[in-house]
């Protein structure tokens, strides 16, 4: 798996917009902690009443 098919999956499972040329997506994609964090803040942030 490379970091196309994760953003694929990101945007189609959570609906997170990456870009790739943006610093922030690397900074997201530097690790597995990096990710899961992305998709925690995503994930409480579309909770929020």
């Amino acid at each position: 798996m490379d970091a196309l098919e994760l953003g694929v999956g990101l945007k189609k499972k959570y609906g997170i917009k990456l870009s790739a040329d943006a610093a922030e997506t690397k900074r997201h994609f530097s690790s597995v902690q990096a990710l899961a964090a992305l998709v925690n803040d995503h994930r409480t942030a579309g909770a929020a009443p």
